[in-house]
């Protein structure tokens, strides 16, 4: 648990504002522009006292170093370093900027231009102030941290003071956080999906949820914050041309890949314990990032086709801009893609840090803002040499008078000498730059004022808004992706890596699973949650077994409801065993009426129904064990053992003498049919080393795949080999005559009985009288015993349990575990390729099912290997923890869907089992109930994903409407 005595940790900033005397107004340590100045003054007046007068002279000489004091205040005074060429730039162009031919303004020597690369091997590659470099980005994936504890939030600090640290002298780091509003590309991905759906019901579901987050888009209010890193690298000096510089960045990328892969490995190691995840950027990653910065309006307008029409020979800038960039007058705003631009930097850091300072900032409820930080680590012995002297300085200017401001100085400076000599802290230069971007002015100063009021809560952080239109220019280009800032955009501060993690704007939302879109949700910051339910397409899908915890009326069944509507499309077939009619909007989606198992229904599971399957092994062991749950386990292991196998014996001598029979009565030509039939799957099991069943399934797959295949290979037996495989394989021929009877064909429970009480074992014949109840005339005899009438061919099945009698649990078991088996072979019946799922909806009631276990570990272990995805939904996780089949699910579990439960216990051991974070466990405490939301309800839960690198963990929520909601009875059964 979280230590209640936890404080945050804070840093005193060294790098705050810095007084080191002033004469007319200009910093002292600026005076040697004045010193040169003087001297050329005087330089001028030697020259130009020979041919004019002394007055004309002077004034000349003089007028040199005026000028130099006029600029020197106004350059320390209005912005940035370069804002005298800025103002110069400004008049001459105006600031704009234009992407077409002969109108490239910014092309002038003089003055810096936008930062271009090229994109290689998912790398960036180009030149800077600072020479040639190359880039390379991860997108940093991270749980939400406002409402982190003390611990947490001093820990994520120690984790990107790390980060910081890892950086080499001259390599840079660039933090991009946009937080934008859309998502449309999933949101096309999910109405793809949409159009396969046959139902109208479930095309309503997801068409309403389509529409509800489109509309959000639209106006601004679905938020997708994206946080990545780029680490930026210099490299050798290319060639000039343009075709041996495209050679030489071909070259230098794959030169530099291995580095960059070895710095991300150990960033992951180091963002670990904060539960940092880094997942690298493609190309395509890469070149969205440019568009939506370059084009403005690629979030609502994506084009699918950008990577396809992408031109590798040219640069990102001459392949994506495509829109007039213009300056509107003095006022430091410009227009470009449609969107009106405001540009900021951080003009003066916070006296103070902490780890949750910048949250006020960086987590701004709005779209269309986009922060960029770029780092560089510097080295410290000229650092040190530089403060050494200032500090000399400070002591002469205060050996003649105090000055406060002066001391205050001198003690800054002593301590940074101090912790970078012991290696207690890392220099760093440090910049912070915030670009606005919104449709109208009223949108633009809704989004000023909050990031001012942001600033102003930062312990004593200034906001410099750009107002000269090239220094906003510039202040925009520090925002390109991956690309080092230019030498005149925004304000340098030097510091320390602890202060400068604490300003750093991370922040990012959570996505869900980063697979192909299935299921969307609402997040927590009005964003996008994708949940899926398999991984993967075809044969390579696996299942992700899935876990729905939380305690009663939180939602739960009206969030399963949503998901199952949202995955119809993906899925052949589904099986739901419900207590309670809990999810029966599903199957009325699908004109179904659900299965309701009472002692008075019309409904009849037939053990002995193989449902077109061979009569394997495991099928009789299956017969036996319902067969001796309705005889009666003893209590006693021998006599238990001994039962099991009498009744196995009777069962096999029953099967035995149907399949004589039914061989007697084919014709000749079937009978040969079935024994090159059996011939075939035992060819198959021998050459893939499986199982006379999973041939079986194999053999139908391929007979329906390429007919002619199977042809061929039931033909390969010859005559003498057909004649001799009845006797040979025997057993195998006697067991697949049963895939081809009909219901109404198969051994029925009666049967069974009948042949019992002709045994000459009394107690054999015992075991048919207490049989009598379950068989046709007894009280259970309409549920056991008959033609198979449960409905297994639909796509989508539910069995109602919930209204056996408690009195009946005897019932209830042996139902629970006849129907588990029944869908067993369903799942073998059907085609491997598509996706199956088993939903038990009130897993507690279902573990007291005798055998349960069993059962569970059955379903969890081996029907993945038949696409068949496990849902199982409860309400605390020690019911699961507490039972014999506990490493069977957990070890098979691949998602969890955790609500409050509202037991810190329990929520404390699965986190344990889990090793969920202690952020997650108090966010899942703090999840409220829906009645206990005032205005729209909504039910909220933690999703978590294991995977192999990290989990995947965060928010999600769920606000049901009777749009997206599945109706309670049938429009037509």
């Amino acid at each position: 648990m979280a230590n209640p005595q936890a404080h945050l940790r804070v840093t005193v900033n060294n790098a705050a504002e810095q007084f080191e005397g002033k004469l007319l107004g200009v910093d002292t340590h600026q005076f040697v522009w004045l010193a040169l100045a003087l001297a050329a003054g005087a330089g001028l007046f030697v020259v130009l006292s020979r041919v004019a007068t002394i007055t004309a002279a002077a004034g000349c000489g003089f007028l040199i170093p005026l000028c130099t004091l006029v600029l020197l205040r106004i350059a320390q005074s209005k912005g940035p370093p370069g804002t005298i060429l800025a103002a110069a730039e400004s008049m001459i162009t105006g600031g704009h900027a234009s992407p077409r031919p002969g109108l490239r303004l910014t092309s002038a020597p003089l003055f810096a231009g936008l930062p271009d690369a090229h994109l290689v091997d998912g790398m960036l590659v180009g030149e800077g102030p600072d020479g040639p470099w190359v880039a390379k980005g991860w997108e940093v994936q991270e749980p939400d941290r406002q409402t982190a504890s003390a611990e947490e939030l001093n820990l994520h600090q120690d984790a990107w003071s790390a980060l910081l640290r890892q950086l080499s002298v001259g390599e840079r780091l660039q933090v991009l956080c946009v937080s934008g509003s859309g998502d449309a590309q999933r949101l096309l991905d999910y109405l793809a999906i949409s159009e396969q759906a046959d139902l109208p019901e479930i095309r309503k579901v997801r068409n309403a949820t389509f529409l509800e987050h489109w509309r959000r888009m639209e106006q601004g209010k679905l938020r997708k914050r994206q946080m990545v890193i780029f680490l930026i690298r210099p490299r050798v000096k290319p060639t000039r041309t343009k075709e041996e510089r495209h050679a030489d960045e071909n070259s230098a990328s794959a030169d530099l890949g291995q580095p960059f892969r070895q710095w991300a490995q150990a960033a992951e190691r180091i963002l670990e314990p904060a539960n940092g995840r880094l997942v690298e950027l493609c190309e395509a990653d890469v070149l969205g990032l440019w568009s939506d910065r370059i084009g403005g309006s690629a979030t609502l307008s994506p084009d699918p086709h950008l990577a396809r029409h992408f031109d590798p020979t040219l640069t990102l800038l001459e392949n994506l801009w495509n829109s007039e960039l213009d300056a509107l007058g003095r006022t430091g705003l410009f227009t470009l893609g449609g969107y009106l631009h405001r540009s900021f930097s951080l003009q003066r850091l916070p006296s103070e840090t902490y780890p949750s300072l910048i949250h006020a900032l960086a987590y701004i409820p709005h779209g269309g803002i986009t922060y960029s930080a770029h780092i560089r680590r510097l080295s410290k012995e000229p650092l040190l040499a530089r403060a050494q002297a200032s500090v000399e300085r400070i002591e002469r200017q205060m050996a003649g008078k105090s000055d406060e401001r002066l001391a205050v100085s001198l003690e800054q400076l002593q301590q940074r000498i101090r912790r970078i000599s012991y290696g207690e802290a890392a220099p760093i230069e440090f910049q912070l730059n915030v670009l606005l971007r919104a449709r109208s002015m009223e949108e633009l100063e809704v989004l000023t004022g909050a990031v001012r009021a942001a600033v102003q809560a930062m312990n004593g952080a200034q906001l410099f808004e750009a107002s000269l239109p090239v220094t906003a220019r510039a202040l925009f280009g520090t925002c390109f992706p991956g690309c080092p800032p230019g030498r005149r955009a925004g304000f340098l501060h030097l510091s320390e890596d602890r202060p400068v993690a604490d300003c750093l704007p991370v922040a990012s939302t959570f996505p869900g699973h980063p697979a192909p879109v299935a299921a969307l949700f609402h997040g927590a910051d009005g964003n996008l949650v994708n949940i899926v339910p398999m991984l993967g397409e075809g044969d390579s899908a696996n299942p992700q077994n899935l876990l729905i915890l939380g305690a009663p009326g939180v939602g739960k069944s009206v969030v399963l409801n949503f998901f199952l509507a949202q995955t119809d499309p993906l899925f052949g077939f589904t099986a739901i065993i419900d207590s309670g009619l809990s999810q029966v909007g599903y199957p009325h989606a699908h004109h179904l009426k659900p299965t309701i198992i009472r002692l008075d229904g019309t409904v009849t599971i037939n053990l002995f129904d193989t449902q077109g399957m061979p009569m394997t092994p495991f099928a009789i062991a299956t017969q036996t064990a319902t067969v001796q749950r309705m005889l009666g386990v003893p209590r006693d292991e021998d006599r238990a053992r001994r039962q099991a196998a009498a009744i196995e014996r009777e069962i096999q001598k029953l099967c035995e003498e149907k399949a004589r029979d039914v061989l007697q009565h084919l014709s000749e030509r079937d009978r040969e049919n079935l024994i090159r039939h059996c011939l075939a799957l035992l060819k198959i099991a021998r050459q893939e080393g499986t199982s006379f069943l999973d041939a079986f399934v194999s053999f139908r797959e391929l007979k329906c795949a390429s007919p002619q295949a199977a042809d061929r290979l039931l033909a390969e037996a010859s005559a003498e080999e057909v004649r001799g495989a009845e006797i040979q394989y025997a057993r195998d021929v006697r067991a697949l005559t049963f895939a081809s009877l009909r219901p109404e064909e198969h051994l029925r429970l009666s049967a069974l009985r009948e042949h019992m009480e002709l045994s000459d074992e009394e107690e054999i014949r015992w075991m048919a009288v207490l049989l009598v109840q379950w068989t046709e005339g007894g009280a259970y005899g309409a549920l056991f015993d008959g033609a198979h009438t449960a409905d297994h061919a639909s796509k989508v099945v539910y069995y109602e349990l919930g209204q056996l009698p408690q009195a009946a649990k005897d019932v209830a078991d042996v139902m629970g575990f006849q129907l588990i088996n029944a869908l067993h072979y369903q799942c073998l019946a059907l085609p491997r390729h598509l996706w199956k799922r088993i939903i038990v909806e009130e897993i507690s009631r279902f573990l007291e099912l005798q055998g349960a276990d069993a059962i569970l570990r059955n379903l969890s272990e081996s029907f993945r290997k038949y696409r068949v995805q496990l849902v199982m939904c409860g309400q605390t996780a020690s019911r699961i923890a507490d039972s014999p089949v506990r490493a069977a699910i957990f070890g098979n579990l691949r998602s969890l869907l955790i609500f409050n439960t509202g037991d810190r216990l329990d929520i404390e051991r699965l986190a344990n089992d889990l090793g969920l974070s202690e952020l997650a466990r108090e966010t899942i405490l703090r999840f409220p109930r829906p009645d206990q939301i005032v205005g729209q309800k909504y039910s909220e839960f933690l999703y978590y994903h294991t995977d192999a690198v990290r989990p995947i963990c965060g928010v999600a929520r769920h606000y049901a409407t009777p749009e997206n909601t599945l109706p309670s009875s049938p429009s037509s059964v």
